[in-house]
């Protein structure tokens, strides 16, 4: 809201008639001790500054929020002045010393002034102490935000629409091709080389829509005046760099020219958040993103937002569509009933602190809350996200796209507890305990683990998103080298998620990361492919004794007619399966699971 802004230049500059009430109480005890005309204007330039630069900061926030802090700071403000200027004027009358320099002077007021200050120094630090005993004590933090933090997890289980017992088909299996290798990092470092000129400022990356295929959209401002102040005729966009999510180099990047008068990024009101917020003064905007609106036939800016309640939970979330070239509010609606072209419609700050604070109130694995969760220790089933900021977007079968929200244990941080799923039609919650998988971060650790040092740069991998093949879940773990800000793909790793199995490929042995990708599931393909199912009559059966241990010999028949033979090796069976095997008789249907050397793994049947 920009009227921020002058707001809290305006209660700066207010501080300068409290001082000069302090400057009057003064003079009447020695008169022409005021404050002079050149000390008054210096001042009022000084705090001028200091509170144009503290409302640029202030202009996001909520109006409701704001004024909860500005009219308490203000008023103790005033108080400590004003006590600090009487004591001040009692001083300089007691004493009889004509000025402040002669009060400071006088060696009887120097020492009073410094006894004064050194009993309130001991009792400053005896009250410091305690706030911090109270702080790092076993309380952890003080109850009262605790509180807060419990209102908003008890909030955030009204807004899950289903809350369950997850199993590994919750996460679907995904087209290599479709694979999102990319963050807004890499496509900023992209959208620096490919912006038609270098001096323009890549204000905003966000994900998006264009050309029907899910892309990083960079949007890029005007040249600013003097390299940096984004003024007048500067404040607005040029153009939008388009980099495709599979695309880690950049070479499918394309340059959009787009004249817009507002955009993420942009300064005052030109920022399309201030500017929402001018709207809609009680909301916070946090996130504003260009996707491609076939209702409109363009791209749109939508923003997402919610409310805060004051010392309670975040609520009542929303998303806004608007015209970046005028700023035109061009519809509004509730997450769940925006249109489809809307890939994000959930907003990413709300859902990461209602998640964070579910998470570290949860109980028991049927996510009961306890308020005291965390004093002195935290329940076997508490958990916390799993990366920084750890939402991640993912495409989902029917090109949905999806937030994915992994929390891993808050007690041992290597095993993934719960997820929750942002999707179009509402919030889902599954508990993942069951499934003992690994976290992210334990992935990450394993994808990097052996590689070669690097002379310059290192290693980084900013993505660890999870998919299904076949039945097991896998890490995608895109490996990168980051020299002096810039990303090359290097390996592209994927790492099971039940017992930290890696498969990594080296892109230059293949001839870049889709071609590693490619491979990685190839070799996860030729894995799975060497045990096979035979499912047949058995016709044969044969038992023999070698080296103490009793071998099965198992002739069966296809039912395209011909005999396979197949070895069972008693001690490599679980006793339930042996038991299975010595009661099949001739005749009997059987299906089992051999390896590539016909020997069997399992009996299925």
């Amino acid at each position: 809201m920009l009227a921020l802004l002058f707001i809290t230049m305006g209660a700066w500059l207010s501080l300068l008639l409290d001082i000069w009430y302090v400057a009057r109480l003064v003079s009447e005890v020695r008169p022409g001790q005021g404050l002079g005309y050149r000390a008054s204007l210096g001042l009022a330039a000084m705090l001028a500054i200091i509170g144009y630069f503290h409302g640029c900061s202030t202009i996001f926030m909520p109006i409701h929020i704001y004024l909860l802090w500005l009219v308490p700071i203000r008023l103790l403000a005033l108080a400590a002045i004003v006590l600090a200027g009487r004591w001040l004027a009692r001083r300089m009358a007691k004493l009889g010393v004509p000025s402040l320099r002669g009060l400071l002077a006088k060696r009887p007021a120097r020492e009073t002034i410094k006894k004064v200050m050194s009993k309130r120094l001991v009792k400053a630090i005896v009250v410091l102490a305690i706030l911090v005993i109270i702080a790092a004590g076993p309380i952890g933090v003080p109850l009262a935000f605790r509180a807060v933090d419990f209102s908003r997890a008890n909030h955030m289980l009204s807004y899950f629409k289903e809350v369950g017992v997850g199993s590994v088909d919750i996460f679907p299996e995904v087209d290599p091709d479709q694979l999102r290798v990319t963050t807004s990092e890499i496509a900023r470092s992209i959208a620096e080389v490919k912006k038609t000129s270098a001096a323009s400022l890549v204000t905003s990356v966000h994900l998006g829509m264009y050309g029907g295929e899910l892309c990083w959209i960079a949007t890029i401002s005007e040249p600013p005046l003097f390299g940096s102040l984004l003024l007048g005729d500067s404040n607005r966009i040029r153009e939008v760099i388009v980099v495709p999510t599979t695309d880690a180099t950049g070479e499918r990047a394309e340059v959009v020219p787009l004249k817009a008068m507002c955009g993420e990024g942009l300064w005052f009101d030109r920022d399309i958040r201030v500017h929402a917020q001018d709207l809609f003064p009680s909301r916070t905007f946090t996130r504003a993103y260009l996707t491609w609106s076939p209702e409109h036939n363009g791209l749109v800016y939508v923003t997402t937002s919610y409310y805060e309640v004051p010392f309670g939970p975040l609520t009542d979330p929303m998303v806004h569509i608007w015209d970046p070239r005028t700023g035109a509010l061009l519809g509004q609606y509730r997450p769940d009933e925006a249109p489809d072209w809307v890939v994000q419609r959930w907003d990413e700050e709300w859902l990461e602190a209602m998640g964070a604070a579910f998470g570290s109130f949860r109980w028991t694995a049927d996510n009961e809350l306890n308020f005291w969760n965390g004093l002195p220790y935290y329940s076997d089933r508490s958990a916390e996200p799993a990366e920084p900021q750890g939402l991640r977007y993912q495409l989902w079968p029917n090109g949905e796209l999806v937030g994915v929200y992994l929390f891993q244990n808050k007690r041992n941080p290597s095993l993934l507890e719960l997820v929750i799923i942002a999707r179009r039609d509402g919030l889902y919650l599954y508990s993942l305990d069951h499934l003992a998988l690994i976290s992210p971060s334990e992935a990450k650790a394993v994808a990097k683990a052996g590689l070669p040092e690097l002379p310059t740069g290192h290693y980084s991998t900013p993505l660890a998103l999870l998919y299904r093949i076949g039945s097991d879940l896998y890490y995608h773990i895109p490996i990168f080298i980051v020299q002096d800000g810039h990303y090359y793909p290097t390996y592209f790793a994927l790492v099971r998620a039940t017992d930290r199995r890696l498969i990594r490929v080296d892109c230059a042995e293949v001839g870049g990361l889709r071609e590693a990708i490619v491979m990685a599931y190839s070799l996860v393909g030729r894995e799975v492919e060497r045990y096979i199912t035979v499912s047949g009559t058995l016709v044969g059966k044969h038992e023999y004794v070698e080296g103490g241990n009793t071998r099965i010999w198992l002739d069966i028949r296809l039912e395209n007619g011909s005999v396979v033979h197949v070895l069972a090796k008693v001690e490599l069976l679980d006793p339930e399966d042996v038991y299975l095997l010595l009661t099949k008789e001739v005749g009997d249907p059987i299906s089992v699971l051999v390896d590539k050397d016909m020997v069997v793994i399992d009996v299925l049947e």
